[in-house]
């Protein structure tokens, strides 16, 4: 076993307090990384950083909590995923419509993220689009296809500061 995977595995407590300090999750979260479990890597990164790990908030961008939390008030937990930038919000959330529109509004004034330049139509259905376009698909045999709105492009937004 590699010592990337053997640390993954692995945190250890301070001797002197018994508890796992911050170094423990930071390392592990590294490890993790390295390894392709950016999703556990985010978790050490997060509770590194509740302890109080300032070195842990320069990786979180990554893997922004905010974010993450705006997220999951729409799809529910996303632990079943282990490659979260690749999430699509559409694709495999199955958030659209009012939700979708809702969402980002969140996102834009939480994170200061302009708006102007993204196209919602072309990312997300309207609510009732799923229906009328699988109906609409029967007759002319084809079904609009929406780009792909991931977790990443939403970190780039908050980076960039606007979503396009």
């Amino acid at each position: 076993m590699s010592a990337c995977k053997w640390v993954v595995h692995i945190v250890v407590p301070s001797h002197s307090t018994g508890k796992v300090g911050t170094n423990g999750y930071y390392g592990r979260g590294v490890a993790r990384k390295r390894t392709g479990d950016k999703r556990g890597a985010c978790k050490d990164w997060m509770k590194c950083s509740e302890l109080g790990c300032v070195q842990a908030n320069v990786l979180l961008p990554l893997c922004d909590r905010d974010l993450i939390r705006l997220i999951e008030e729409y799809a529910g937990s996303l632990d079943a995923f282990s490659d979260i930038e690749n999430i699509s919000l559409y694709h495999d959330l199955s958030i659209y419509g009012d939700d979708a529109d809702e969402l980002l509004s969140k996102y834009s004034s939480l994170f200061n993220v302009s708006m102007n330049e993204f196209h919602f139509n072309d990312y997300f259905p309207e609510e009732g689009d799923e229906i009328s376009g699988f109906i609409k698909g029967l007759f002319k045999g084809k079904e609009k296809k929406y780009k792909l709105l991931t977790i990443e492009g939403l970190q780039q937004g908050i980076i960039n500061k606007k979503l396009n």
